[in-house]
């Protein structure tokens, strides 16, 4: 788990076939927004999964961006997914769920190869578009 320090893609991006004119820089304040959901979305995943009435734990991303800025850290989402698949393999009777939604389509397809690359191998990745907005819904019983 990425424990506080943002995950950084930054040499993934050859890999990645990453369109750095496509990419958005990463303003102060989103850098504070990142570890602040990041940390708040550890401890309640974390409270949540050792509770035995819940079953299942969901995150949704409505402004998921394109999963990465130019300096190849990453967004909220996969920062989310991050500790999700942490947290799945401490609590395999869990069921976590993360949505990750953008207007681009561009950043839904970096989305899907962020996701795709060998860290995460363990998504499973369910897709649908509907009028000018793509959503992706991530969402894997580990």
């Amino acid at each position: 788990m990425s424990g506080g320090r943002t995950m950084n893609l930054l040499e993934k991006f050859s890999d990645l076939n990453i369109d750095l004119n496509l990419l958005t820089n990463k303003a102060q304040q989103t850098k504070y927004k990142i570890k602040y959901i990041s940390e708040y979305v550890k401890l309640w995943t974390i409270i949540s999964a050792n509770r035995t009435e819940v079953t299942d734990i969901t995150f949704i991303d409505c402004m998921s961006n394109a999963g990465v800025y130019k300096d190849g850290d990453c967004c909220t989402g996969i920062e989310v997914l991050n500790i999700f698949i942490y947290q799945a393999k401490q609590h395999p009777d869990k069921t976590f769920n993360l949505y990750l939604n953008d207007y681009n389509s561009y950043s839904i397809e970096l989305i899907k190869r962020i996701i795709e690359l060998s860290l995460f191998k363990e998504v499973v990745i369910l897709t649908k578009t509907s009028g000018n907005l793509c959503e992706e819904g991530i969402k894997r019983k580990f």
